[in-house]
């Protein structure tokens, strides 16, 4: 399940309140402009310029209004009147690079934010914005520095934490994501934003009672909140708490009346909990709102097949599937519902779900359709293939079991029954990668260093883009006092999660053991953009 992450709507700062000695002729307008009086401050500010054209504060004002106005080309040529007027004025290289990021002209906008500060080293505006810009134009790594440094010159500021806690998410860094987003929220403990983003990771991690509450507080702290409405209900419904979930999505419907996708998660909520005439009303209104919504279609094709309405359920599964084709279960439950209807087209749409994912439940589908078509050898072989994947997937579900009783041991210190566990899972899926991962740290726990390294390098082949297999193996070899191979692991690491502060301080670490001082400088300055490495740490 999907639950997005928000951002803080605005329309950037396109202009800042700027002080600053102001022609006479000038001042009336700026004036104007700081009692929000924008209609009367365009007339007053045109006439100045008339007056007064080389007034680079005059410029920049009325570019503001502009701006402020909707006249984003306008502004920007009065921005960018004003920087040539005055090539040390950051406030206007700050309103222009807005701008022209709300322009669409992203590069040209971070060239502009970045002389901002260039020319005002502190200004914080202009680092949360050309951090936001970073991150949206496709360089959130380089977005973590420039956030940082915005927090560090504006230690409570919670916008600055919430960016980058976005921008942590966004490279996939949920441990830090969570650390910004519950300082954001221990500073300002009403910020909707804050609470919002906070449960949308918790929920993600795992933790959804953490993330209900987050979100029951965004929604308390802003009632017509109708993002953490729907995370809310979400959160609620993935517990089990159909109720709640279904006095949620109502609230959301309430902010919400036109939206064909709350309605279509109420009427999914409402057909678990065997509320079928409401949840029919639901999902009809979604379908006609919205008619290219497939899962309206789908919710509203299984409310009808479990009121026995099986032929009006295969036109709105057969919608679905057209409206989403690489859906496997939209396409399952389609061809399911034509063999029940004796349809000549559902060995064609099972074959297709099975293309898609071949599930035991697919398979045996396809099978029983086959059988029914007279076709007795194909659903002879399809059966038969049924029974292979379910007996895989019974080995890796014991597999998993295994390994998460081997994590439990491990967080424990438990390290001899974490070994057997392992062993156990491996025997079932020996190709398992997270199995052999743990194992390779439960065996260099023990010093068997031989079956360490064999263990992590499996668990390698088989997930190469790990950077937590990568780190542990590097902290292995490090004890074995391999520094060059250690580095390897660290530095693939880092390929893969360059935020990831404990790999930079371990390879610091790696550096300094054998001598290589530059490297040793070179990633410390790189740490630095991230935190910092303390003696104990590395």
């Amino acid at each position: 399940m999907f639950v997005s992450l928000l951002r803080k709507a605005s329309i950037c700062l396109i202009c800042t309140a700027i002080s600053g000695a102001a022609q006479s002729d000038v001042q009336a307008g700026i004036e104007l402009v700081r009692q929000g009086k924008f209609p009367d401050a365009l007339k007053t500010l045109r006439q100045a310029l008339k007056q007064n054209p080389k007034s680079a504060e005059a410029h920049n004002y009325l570019g503001f209004v502009l701006g402020r106005g909707g006249d984003l080309s306008g502004a920007i040529s009065e921005f960018e009147t004003a920087v040539s007027l005055n090539p040390k004025y950051a406030e206007a290289f700050y309103n222009l690079g807005c701008a022209l990021r709300l322009n669409g002209q992203t590069n040209e906008a971070i060239g502009k934010l970045r002389q901002a500060l260039h020319l005002r080293p502190d200004f914080f505006e202009a680092e949360l914005e050309l951090g936001i810009t970073l991150a949206r134009s496709g360089d959130p790594i380089g977005a973590v520095p420039v956030l940082r440094k915005a927090i560090q010159d504006r230690p409570n500021a919670v916008s600055a934490r919430n960016e980058l806690g976005l921008v942590y998410e966004q490279v996939g860094d949920s441990e830090n994501a969570l650390r910004q987003f519950r300082q954001a929220v221990q500073i300002d403990q009403r910020s909707p934003e804050s609470l919002n983003n906070l449960g949308v990771v918790l929920h993600k991690t795992g933790d959804l009672d953490g993330a209900i509450d987050s979100f029951r507080k965004a929604t308390a702290a802003r009632p017509d909140f109708g993002e953490a409405w729907k995370n809310l209900a979400q959160g609620l419904r993935d517990k089990g708490d159909l109720a709640g979930a279904i006095e949620a999505y109502r609230k959301l419907i309430e902010l919400e009346p036109k939206s064909a996708a709350a309605h279509a998660d109420l009427g999914s909520a409402l057909r678990r909990g065997d509320r079928t005439d409401e949840a029919l009303e639901e999902l009809q209104l979604a379908v006609k709102l919205d008619s290219s919504l497939a899962r309206a279609h789908f919710q509203l094709a299984e409310t009808l097949a479990q009121t026995g309405k099986m032929d009006q359920a295969a036109v709105e599964y057969g919608a679905a599937s057209q409206l989403s084709p690489r859906n496997a279960e939209y396409k399952l439950q389609y061809g399911v519902a034509l063999a029940k209807l004796d349809s000549p087209k559902a060995v064609q749409v099972l074959r297709e779900a099975v293309d898609l994912n071949p599930t035991p439940s697919a398979l045996t589908a396809l099978g029983a359709a086959q059988r029914r078509s007279g076709d007795a050898s194909g659903a002879a072989e399809t059966f038969g293939r049924s029974r292979e994947i379910s007996a895989l997937n019974e080995r890796r579900s014991r597999a998993i079991l295994e390994t998460n009783r081997a994590i439990a041991f491990l967080q424990k210190g438990q390290v001899a029954p974490a070994s057997e566990a392992l062993q156990s899972a491996l025997a079932a899926d020996p190709e398992m990668a997270e199995a052999n991962h743990y194992l390779g740290i439960a065996m260099a726990a023990q010093s068997n260093y031989a079956e360490s390294n064999k263990a992590f390098e499996k668990a390698l082949s088989k997930n190469p883009q790990n950077p937590e297999i990568h780190y542990n193996f590097g902290i292995a070899l490090q004890r074995q006092k391999r520094w060059a191979e250690a580095a390897e692991q660290f530095e693939a690491g880092l390929k893969l999660a360059p935020t990831s502060l404990k790999s930079r301080c371990a390879l610091i670490s790696v550096f300094e053991r054998i001598g290589n001082k530059d490297r040793a400088a070179q990633e410390v300055a790189e740490a630095a953009h991230f935190g910092s490495c303390s003696a104990d740490r590395r």
